[in-house]
């Protein structure tokens, strides 16, 4: 008789951690897993680093619009990879989103725009969704790409 109470016990516990850990990741993380690896995750990666860097030695004043847009979507792509959410934004960058929407509104870029506005969670839960868009939004937006002439940090006035 002990021993069904302590397993039932045991059981018990189990199930109420696996419910608080559903249910709070639940509401932060988002609907989907990660795309297989694509062309843009790489491009996030690399060009990304190459703004951190940059900002490492000039600091975020010495970064263009462009290169400041480029490393929201870095600290975004961070998060929802390596944790499923932007619950480490507060210790990363707290203003990540805001200013993402902010610099895409400066560069007349709407689909980035448009995933930057949405409420948090509903991005966190789309942001695999609209990821490749928003990637190659980016991509064709960069000064010096091919077929883009505008200088950094200019908007197309659009």
């Amino acid at each position: 008789m002990k021993s069904i109470i302590t397993i039932s016990l045991l059981l018990l516990a189990v199930g109420v951690v696996v419910f608080f850990v559903r249910t709070r990741s639940g509401s932060q993380t988002a609907s989907r897993a990660p795309m297989p690896h694509s062309e843009n995750q790489s491009w996030v990666v690399d060009r990304g680093g190459d703004v951190v860097e940059k900002k490492a030695k000039s600091g975020i004043g010495g970064l263009s619009d462009w290169e400041r847009l480029v490393y929201c979507m870095w600290v975004a792509d961070c998060m929802m990879r390596n944790a499923g959410d932007f619950g480490n934004a507060q210790d990363m960058y707290p203003d990540f989103q805001k200013d993402a929407k902010h610099y895409a509104e400066r560069l007349s870029l709407p689909v980035t725009h448009e995933a930057f506005s949405l409420p948090s969670r509903k991005l966190q839960r789309e942001y695999f969704d609209r990821f490749e868009a928003v990637c190659d939004e980016l991509r064709r937006a960069e000064p010096n790409a091919a077929g883009n002439s505008r200088p950094a940090g200019q908007s197309s006035g659009l």
